[in-house]
């Protein structure tokens, strides 16, 4: 994978699973001041909204995108999000984000073989992404719910 500046659309493959559509371009945030104050609510579910099939959502670098409600993101239209150094703030009681499929428990002895996870839903992520609130140790970072091989990493 090569790295470009985030204003540049960029094409790459997903080595990790072929079986699925690859990922095509990243899907920026549109309208999204930054600054931490004002709402960017509206902008991070509406990139989360738009994307398909496996997109990678990204956040500008280093910007500090605060939120009032719960951004939720549905891990078969968005792949994986990318932080790029940025944050998510927020000064509610809330759960920021909300990540979630439709996987529903394969490890459970009561579960038939033949349902396996959809393909699209594996193995997503969440990579240099920062989440605080004001103040502090309030509401959730990130749940999760119904998907499967989740990663978070720096």
């Amino acid at each position: 994978m090569v790295r470009r500046t985030l204003n540049e659309p960029r094409e790459f493959e997903d080595h990790a699973d072929r079986s699925t559509p690859a990922p095509t371009r990243r899907r920026l945030l549109a309208g999204a001041v930054g600054d931490g104050d004002a709402d960017d609510t509206a902008a991070l579910q509406a990139a989360m909204d738009s994307a398909s099939n496996g997109r990678i959502v990204a956040l500008e670098n280093g910007k500090s995108d605060r939120i009032t409600n719960t951004v939720v993101v549905d891990v078969a239209k968005v792949r994986g999000i990318e932080g790029n150094n940025a944050r998510v703030v927020t000064d509610q009681d809330i759960v920021c984000l909300r990540i979630q499929g439709t996987h529903t428990g394969s490890a459970s002895p009561k579960h038939d073989p033949s349902e396996r996870v959809k393909l699209p839903e594996m193995n997503p992520y969440v990579r240099g992404l920062r989440i605080h609130t004001v103040p502090a140790l309030q509401g959730t970072g990130i749940q999760v719910e119904g998907t499967f091989g989740l990663t978070l990493a720096q």
